[in-house]
């Protein structure tokens, strides 16, 4: 692990999305963090040792999304594609998509969340390739490293 050493920032976008607003300073203490990102390997060994389900894993709810089409609300994740050629940059739909079903662990053709059919087993000393929220603050306390605490909005 390395240490950094924390500082101030401007944190949020007035250019994207409403709940990024407003563009305000915050400030984070020193912390630790990993010198390497955190692989299927390791993620694998941290669910079966903590039994923790990730975003992607949890039962949706209407209470959680009351706006929401009652058929989009299952489970899945974001997954990267290749783009095939240039593309919109302001559009990240170009290159990820959401994929009902994809967690961690969906590496197969019937899922379609990899074009490669390799199982998250073939792929153990990869980094992870798909993120949610949740996943990032949760694991390095539970493989008993210290996260870093979050700046208050």
């Amino acid at each position: 692990m390395i240490r950094l050493p924390g500082g101030s920032f401007l944190m949020g976008s007035g250019k994207f999305y409403p709940e990024e607003r407003p563009v305000r300073e915050a400030a984070v203490g020193p912390f630790w963090i990993d010198e390497s990102p955190v692989t299927n390997g390791q993620f694998r060994d941290f669910v079966a040792g903590t039994g923790y389900m990730t975003a992607a894993e949890r039962p949706v709810t209407a209470a959680d999304y009351p706006d929401a089409d009652p058929s989009l609300l299952t489970p899945g994740s974001l997954v990267f594609h290749r783009a095939s050629g240039p593309v919109d940059l302001r559009d990240v739909r170009n290159w990820w998509s959401y994929v009902p079903g994809a967690d961690w662990r969906a590496w197969t053709p019937q899922r379609r969340t990899s074009g490669s059919g390799a199982s998250c087993g073939s792929r153990r000393s990869r980094r992870i390739g798909s993120s949610l929220p949740g996943r990032s603050v949760i694991f390095p306390t539970g493989a008993g490293t210290r996260r870093p605490i979050n700046s208050s909005r």
